[in-house]
């Protein structure tokens, strides 16, 4: 029998061969794995969105493995829920990868109750190997499954009370996965590595627990055990429906959140937020022509060069005059000739992206440009707390002799709000930005962000964080 360990912190003297958990290595040589799950990630509570997928592919690898008639030891440290510490790529927001909910766990429960009062729950094989070593023990969960065969407990627990299996293993296919508290002692010492290396011993003591049954066995049931399997089957359509609806739920969020990027977030994020609260109110989008213009858009005969950037405090003058900048190169492309287009870099990235706008460069432009600034001001202000004018009295001066009109991300998401519950308004919200120069004034009561977001109040049902 050949092993394989993923631990990431190296215990002295093994016995056998450690590799890291994603690796190229080719499971089907072995026939036994010993895995601690908190060797992952070393114990730390942060990593990578990058580093996540690939050892949630590796752990689904194990699992077919697993139910191909192998086994695997996990010892049970306390895992961490490892937090990504980048945006996950779907809902926008820090993303999570706990160890403990892979395939290869499907159906336990874990609880996190640390102890060291452990007592035989197992064949008296198996507490001939844990006896020499029970000391040492230390569990970090509590552990249940409905077909799980245990080895040790908590003792000393209520004789009432459910029992408290800290190890034990569970069927998996044709394969087991043996649940194991680690030892009391210091990842480096030769006491772990002794402990690691008896592991492999503990499946002998495992045999005389598992029964090949013939097949025709269960055809054969009680009137209790056909009622059992009844609710069973219902209860599990019971969860499939649930767990659809909350899906379905979880997709609706999902869509809505990039519009909170409208006031709270910076950069690609909040551009990509205002394109796409453009499109809602009607426009034509595309992203400018980096590090020009942010964005540009189109509706009929009329064209917005816009300037959106989130900020943590008012909006700046700066924004202002690159904004103007902004509409007079897209001015200066629609009267450009081909030849200078050509010659120029910045011109001839306008004109592709005009053209992509279905906007024709070999004939006069008798429409309108105009000239948007979006700017998410006090970002990391809470709303209700925003007492401060987003455009500040030395700001609007030239922005009022400006043609350039300014609106904040949070002004924007109330039109993109307002026009969802009544689709009349997006032309008019979307006529209104083109035609308003300096602040764009809110004369519309249906723009007011309360309308819109409520906060959750101490008597309110709690909610899942998403």
């Amino acid at each position: 029998m050949k092993n394989l360990r993923t631990l990431g912190i190296a215990a002295p003297q093994l016995q056998f061969e450690n590799v890291p958990l994603v690796s190229d290595i080719n499971l089907y040589e072995f026939d036994m794995i010993v895995y601690q799950p908190w060797g992952v990630f070393s114990g730390k509570e942060t990593t990578s969105y990058a580093k996540a997928a690939p050892i949630r592919n590796k752990l689904t690898e194990i699992t077919e493995w697993v139910k191909r008639g192998n086994t695997i030891i996990v010892v049970l440290s306390r895992v961490p829920a490892a937090k990504y510490n980048e945006h996950d790529r779907v809902s926008g927001s820090l993303g999570y990868v706990n160890l403990l909910t892979a395939p290869l766990f499907d159906g336990a429960k874990f609880t996190p109750i640390a102890g060291s009062r452990i007592e035989n729950a197992g064949s008296q094989s198996a507490a001939v190997f844990f006896d020499p070593i029970r000391d040492q023990l230390k569990y970090a969960y509590i552990i249940s499954h409905a077909a799980m065969r245990p080895l040790l407990r908590v003792s000393g627990a209520a004789t009432n009370s459910e029992a408290q299996i800290v190890a034990g293993w569970i069927p998996q296919g044709a394969g087991r996965v043996v649940l194991v508290p680690p030892i009391d002692a210091d990842p480096s010492s030769a006491s772990q590595g002794n402990y690691i290396n008896s592991l492999p011993t503990l499946l002998n003591c495992l045999e005389s627990q598992r029964h090949d049954l013939p097949s025709w066995i269960d055809r054969w049931r009680s009137a209790e055990a056909w009622a059992n399997l009844n609710k069973i089957g219902n209860a599990r359509t019971q969860i499939e429906k649930i767990e659809n609806e909350i899906a379905h739920h979880q997709s609706l969020l999902s869509q809505e959140r990039w519009l909170y990027d409208l006031f709270a977030e910076t950069g690609e994020l909040f551009a990509s937020a205002v394109k796409a609260a453009f499109v809602e109110l009607g426009f034509i989008a595309v992203d400018g022509p980096h590090p020009r213009a942010d964005i540009l858009v189109r509706l009929d005969d009329k064209i917005g060069v816009i300037e959106a950037k989130g900020l943590e405090g008012s909006a700046k003058e700066t924004n202002l005059r690159q904004a103007e900048r902004w509409i007079a190169e897209v001015n200066h492309t629609l009267a450009a000739s081909p030849e200078e287009r050509r010659r120029d870099a910045d011109l001839r990235r306008y004109g592709e992206l005009l053209e992509t706008l279905n906007i024709p460069l070999d004939v006069p432009f008798n429409g309108v440009t105009k000239g948007i600034m979006v700017i998410g001001t006090f970002r990391k202000t809470p709303l209700d707390e925003r007492i401060e004018a987003s455009f500040p009295d030395q700001l609007l001066r030239p922005l009022n002799r400006s043609s350039v009109c300014a609106l904040t991300g949070l002004q924007l998401f109330t039109m993109v709000m307002a026009s969802r519950r009544d689709p009349t308004l997006r032309i008019q919200f979307a006529q209104s930005v083109l035609s308003a120069n300096g602040v764009y004034v809110q004369d519309n009561a249906t723009l007011q962000w309360t309308n819109h977001l409520t906060e959750k109040g101490d008597d309110d049902p709690e909610t899942v964080n998403l």
